[in-house]
C-alpha cells in the first residue's frame, strides 16, 4: 500500500469517528416554559446562562413526545425559584431553591437545566437548595476523577457544592422533607351564626411541608368575633364567638407566584347570645362545633410574606335556637352557613 493510500484512510477513519462523537453530542429538543418577576433575569438572559454551560439545549414550545421544563421564580430579596420537569423517564421532577437575589436562583435553575440534559455541564453556584424529588438526567459514563489544582465536577447530578461562606439557611436532608412554619393575622367573616354576619379577627399558625408551592399545609386559627346587635322587643340581641378552628390542606396546585388549595376544617369554641333593654334580660353561652370546607388562594409577597385569600363552607354539629319569652324565636341557627377570611402571613 502506497503512503498516499495510507494517509486517506487515516483520515477517512478520523472523519468517521468525529462524526459518531458529534452523533452522541446532540441537542435535545425541550418543550420550556419560563416565568420570574420583574428586575430578574429574563428568559433570553436564562437561556444564555444555560448555554453556557451546555449546547445541547435546545428550548422551544411544549410538545407531546418531549421532556417539557418549567421554570418559575418567585420574590427578589430572598428570591426563591423551582424547576419542574415533565415527561422522560419520571412522570414529573421537581428542584426548589432559595437564595438573596434572583440573579443567584437563575444561575442556580440554569445549572440545574444544563445538568438535566447533560451531565457533564460543570458549574455551581453558592446558593441555598432545597432538594425535592430527584431529577431524570440522560445515562452517561462515570467522569474520572479531576487532576489536583483542577476545579472539580460535582458528585451528582444535581449536588451543588458547599459555599465559601456558610449559608443562612441549612440544608434539609436529602429526601426529607423542608417544613417551613408562618404566623399571621386574620380577619373572618361568617353567615349563619347570627341574624347577622358575625365579623372576627385573631392569629393564624401555619405548618407547610415546603416554603415553594407547598404538597401539604396544615393550618390554626384563633378568633374572637361579633356580630351587629338586632332589634327585639324594644331591645337588642347580641351575640360573640371565641373559636379555634383546625384546617387541613391535602390538594394544592402551584402556578406562578401563586397556590391554589382544597381545605378541610373543624372548628370548637364558645358561642354567646345576651338580650339588651328587655325586662328580664339574660345571656346564654353555649358550646359550638362544626366542619366544612374552603378554597385558599395564596400569593407570594415580598419579604417571606404571603397573602391568604379563603372562601367556603361550615356545617354545625348543633343547631341552637334563641328565644324569649313568651315563645319568640329571635334566631335558628341553620344547617349550613358561609365563611370568608383574607390572612398576611410571614415565613419563618
Amino acid at each position: 500500500m502506497s503512503c498516499g493510500a495510507a494517509i486517506v484512510l487515516v483520515f477517512v477513519g478520523c472523519l468517521f469517528a468525529s462524526k459518531k462523537g458529534l452523533a452522541g453530542d446532540e441537542a435535545e429538543g425541550v418543550g420550556f416554559v419560563y416565568n420570574a418577576p420583574p428586575g430578574c433575569p429574563d428568559e433570553a438572559q436564562f437561556v444564555r446562562l444555560v448555554r453556557e454551560k451546555t449546547t445541547r439545549f435546545l428550548p422551544g414550545p411544549v410538545r407531546a413526545g418531549q421532556r417539557a421544563f418549567r421554570v418559575s421564580i418567585r420574590g427578589d430579596h430572598p428570591s426563591r425559584g423551582e424547576l419542574v420537569i415533565q415527561g422522560g423517564a419520571v412522570p414529573e421532577a421537581r428542584r426548589a431553591y432559595e437564595g438573596d437575589s434572583c440573579a443567584e436562583i437563575a444561575a442556580a435553575l440554569a445549572l440545574a437545566t444544563a445538568l438535566a440534559v447533560d451531565p457533564h455541564a460543570l458549574a455551581a453556584p453558592a446558593v441555598s437548595s432545597v432538594p425535592l424529588d430527584p431529577l431524570p438526567t440522560p445515562s452517561a459514563p462515570v467522569l474520572p476523577a479531576p487532576p489536583l489544582g483542577s476545579a472539580s465536577a460535582p458528585s451528582a447530578p444535581f449536588a451543588a457544592p458547599a459555599a465559601p461562606a456558610p449559608v443562612a439557611r441549612t440544608n434539609p436532608t436529602p429526601g426529607r422533607r423542608a417544613w417551613s412554619f408562618g404566623l399571621g393575622l386574620l380577619g373572618h367573616t361568617a353567615t349563619g351564626v347570627a341574624p347577622n354576619p358575625l365579623w372576627a379577627g385573631g392569629l393564624t399558625m401555619q405548618l407547610l411541608d415546603q416554603p415553594v408551592h407547598p404538597q401539604l399545609v396544615t393550618r390554626l386559627d384563633l378568633e374572637y368575633g361579633a356580630a351587629a346587635s338586632t332589634p327585639v322587643n324594644g331591645g337588642t340581641l347580641e351575640f360573640s364567638r371565641w373559636l379555634a378552628r383546625l384546617a387541613v390542606c391535602p390538594f394544592t396546585r402551584g402556578f406562578g407566584v401563586a397556590d391554589a388549595m382544597i381545605c378541610g376544617h373543624l372548628a370548637v369554641g364558645l358561642l354567646t347570645a345576651r338580650t339588651e333593654g328587655i325586662p328580664k334580660a339574660t345571656q346564654d353561652t353555649g358550646y359550638w362545633g362544626s366542619a366544612g370546607a374552603s378554597l385558599v388562594l395564596r400569593l407570594a409577597l415580598p419579604g417571606k410574606l404571603f397573602l391568604d385569600v379563603s372562601g367556603g363552607i361550615d356545617a354545625p354539629f348543633r343547631r341552637d335556637r334563641f328565644t324569649v319569652q313568651p315563645a319568640q324565636e329571635l334566631h335558628h341557627v341553620p344547617a349550613a352557613g358561609g365563611l370568608a377570611s383574607v390572612a398576611v402571613v410571614k415565613s419563618l
